[in-house]
């Protein structure tokens, strides 16, 4: 059963709501950036600690769905990859990105430099895959020019650190789909479908398989019917 609901701005604020609607945090955000410019465009990844049963919320900027360009967003403002505990303490509330009293409720702050971030933020196992493209995809123009734009990172979720260096994909319009257990990542763009081995690609080394649920509850049914007939 849900017990809260995550919703994002595209100015820049992650609501930490309960399921009735109620807002611990009065009329406030749980995570609020400290300047302009950091519009959350695409849906928060929410993942657990298996060891600890505590629930995180990680969301990507920079980026969101326009009929014509993503005018809330400058090419020249450094965007992030942020998580936060999914109950912070109501007072570190909001939290952003730059602060340092934070403490535990604030997992890492990951710097994506100007490029932006239009597709939800992918995790598997103990790492946050990351997709960003350094144009607007909104454009009539996007993927028409045979030059590749996008770009994939991937972080520890331990330490927030990135793992290995940025690698070149063609858009960065899509999210990642990552294989597990051998760290295959499958990526698609307006005329290129991509598979890159992130284990030999990039520098980072072995994907780590290990360490966190997306699922609270992964129990499955094992119900078996009767079915009579007279």
């Amino acid at each position: 059963m849900a017990t809260h609901v995550a919703v994002p701005t595209l100015y820049g604020d992650l609501f930490i709501l309960e399921a009735d609607g109620d807002n611990p945090y009065g009329t406030g955000p749980a995570l609020r950036f400290s300047t302009d410019f950091h519009p959350i465009g695409a849906p928060p990844v929410v993942y657990g600690d298996q060891g600890t049963g505590r629930i995180h919320v990680a969301v990507v900027t920079g980026g969101y769905a326009d009929p014509t360009v993503a005018s809330w967003s400058l090419l020249t403002e450094t965007q992030y990859a942020v998580s936060i505990v999914g109950d912070p303490n109501v007072g570190n509330a909001p939290i952003d990105e730059s602060g340092t009293t934070f403490g535990s409720d604030r997992a890492f702050v990951a710097n994506l430099g100007t490029n932006r971030a239009f597709a939800q933020a992918v995790v598997s196992g103990n790492e946050l895959f990351v997709v960003t493209d350094e144009t607007d995809v909104n454009l009539s123009t996007y993927g028409t020019s045979g030059t590749s734009t996008g770009q994939l990172r991937r972080y520890s979720l331990t330490s927030g650190a990135q793992k290995g260096s940025t690698i070149v994909i063609a858009g960065g319009a899509a999210s990642a789909d990552v294989s597990t257990p051998g760290g295959v990542v499958h990526i698609g763009s307006p005329t290129t479908a991509q598979k890159i081995n992130v284990e030999t690609t990039g520098g980072g080394g072995a994907f780590e398989s290990q360490g966190w649920t997306i699922e609270k509850n992964s129990d499955e049914a094992t119900e078996r019917l009767l079915w009579l007939s007279s």
